[in-house]
């Protein structure tokens, strides 16, 4: 998760493509750092996904799976 930050916040996350960006939000999720969760996520939203819908429908069932309840009604 880091290395992925660090290209994120390099160029202004140009670095890291769109499946990058949802793959470092995943394995936030199976390592329980919900803020990177949320922060990823949000990355990948800007990188113009190619069905925003699917995107943010992935984001909240994500942290729904994970019992993260009061974030995933966020989304």
């Amino acid at each position: 998760l880091e290395v992925a930050r660090k290209l994120a916040a390099d160029n202004g996350g140009e670095k890291l493509t769109y499946s990058q960006r949802v793959a470092a939000a995943l394995l936030a999720t199976e390592a329980k750092k919900f803020d990177a969760v949320n922060e990823f996520f949000q990355l990948a939203s800007q990188a113009k996904p190619p069905d925003e819908a699917r995107l943010y429908m992935q984001w909240g069932l994500t942290l729904f799976v994970a019992e993260q309840y009061a974030q995933a009604v966020k989304v």
